[in-house]
């Protein structure tokens, strides 16, 4: 995986300005607050994140059918469609 936009140097600087922010001006219980910068969440909408696991579910499935699998090779199947959704962070 490549870092093409350099995000993570991004939010690491980001992240660090806010530290040092807390530990200059003394307010340490405000580290507990910080949270990561709005740009490193998904650009996708829930509603987008469930079209994308139902996509995937209706393929894998119709890969089982097609092939008349077994119910062991069924499992695969659906356990690769739960995971090609982990990258979205569809639960």
């Amino acid at each position: 995986m490549v870092d093409e936009e350099n995000v993570a140097a991004k939010v690491a600087k980001d992240l660090a300005g806010q530290i040092g922010k807390g530990v200059l001006t003394g307010n340490i219980s405000a580290l507990r607050g910080i949270s990561t910068p709005a740009y490193v969440h998904s650009s996708m909408s829930y509603l987008d994140t469930v079209v994308y696991e139902a996509v995937n579910l209706e393929y894998f499935c119709r890969k089982a059918m097609a092939e008349n699998a077994d119910p062991i090779k069924t499992i695969q199947y659906l356990l690769c469609s739960r995971l090609a959704n982990a990258s979205c962070g569809v639960t």
